[in-house]
């Protein structure tokens, strides 16, 4: 389908943060002394069960300090994470992950319509999943497609709210689709035509979105304009309190303070970075290939963690008022 080619072009894409991290690093000059590390002991599975070139998921949970592994050998790839509480955690994916759940005392699966999710969220008594389509949870455990006016051309990677009532969804072709307070989800005109991988912000007039093409756009007052570009492929946009993350490729970092002014944070790494998500403004994590995985204080500073783990971080959750994690990893095997 076009829209699978669409999608592993976003992949394949990705080989251009090399480039783009040899002229951040050449820019930068000499990198800045590293700071301490943190140490995360991550359990890992035996190799797939099959041979051949494929890839797989990995799902760390830690709870009373220590990391459990929630995924078996041969699952998929679990590509987003959102969570009401300690007690109800979503994971999403492709294939045979569909929907995982953590409801306080285990990890149980829920079938999907959808073959691949990319997205995952909700306003406490909602849930919502995209891929190709928005699916939304029923009280029955049921993931049913939401009514869209128009079509979203090639699907939604990722979706966000800033109050109960409004959730977005951006995708494909500069697609953006708002779900109104009647329950149906309307498109809005972005004037871009670019890959849209991630939509966040501060609240209702303060949204942004990125593109893999380094556009970070903004909505205010219904209308969406260009309000930065870099030279780099955008991964993920994260805000909280005054303070708003977008990073990307060549390790990239960029805060705002929501005045339209972007200013570079030194992460210390030259990987691909494709997420960023925080427990509050004081604890913020960016994640991506390579193993990249940091935290930041909200002080400009970004400090490694290290782990036994040499592949992708996709996704890091945790709830607040608890030391509880969990992190989605991806592994890729040759043979």
């Amino acid at each position: 389908m076009l829209s699978d080619v669409l999608f592993w072009g976003v992949v394949g894409a990705m080989g251009l943060g090399v480039l783009a991290a040899a002229v951040r690093m050449f820019r930068r000059g000499a990198p800045a002394p590293e700071a301490k590390a943190l140490v995360f002991e991550l359990p890992l599975p035996e190799r797939p069960s099959a041979t051949g070139m494929q890839t797989t998921g990995r799902l760390w949970h830690r709870r009373g300090g220590r990391f459990a592994l929630a995924t078996d050998r041969d699952d998929d790839p679990i590509t987003a994470l959102w969570g009401a509480s300690p007690n109800e955690i979503y994971a999403v994916g492709w294939d045979n992950i569909g929907v995982r759940i953590w409801d306080g005392t285990q990890w149980r699966k829920e079938t999907t319509p959808a073959r691949r999710l990319t997205g995952v969220w909700g306003n406490g008594t909602q849930v919502f999943a995209a891929g190709h389509r928005i699916y939304e949870r029923t009280r029955d455990g049921r993931w049913t497609p939401v009514p869209v006016e128009g079509e979203a051309a090639g699907g939604i990677h990722a979706l966000w709210g800033p109050r109960p009532d409004v959730v977005y969804g951006v995708g494909w072709h500069g697609t953006v689709l708002r779900r109104t307070v009647t329950g149906v989800w309307r498109p809005e005109r972005t004037g871009s035509d670019e890959a849209l991988l991630s939509v966040g912000g501060l609240g209702p007039d303060a949204i942004w979105a990125v593109s893999q093409d380094g556009a970070i756009l903004r909505r205010r007052r219904d209308t969406w304009t260009e309000e930065h570009r870099v030279d780099a492929i955008l991964g993920a946009v994260w805000g909280a309190g005054n303070d708003v993350y977008v990073v990307g490729s060549g390790g990239l970092i960029l805060h705002s303070t929501g005045d339209g002014r972007w200013r570079e944070q030194e992460s210390g790494t030259s990987s691909q970075l494709t997420g960023v998500w925080g427990k509050g403004p004081t604890e913020v994590y960016a994640y991506g290939l390579q193993s990249a995985l940091l935290t930041s204080r909200g002080d400009g500073r970004w400090r490694p963690i290290r782990t036994n783990f040499a592949q992708q971080f996709r996704a890091v959750w945790s709830p607040e008022g608890s030391d509880d994690l969990v992190i989605a990893g991806e592994q890729f095997y040759e043979e």
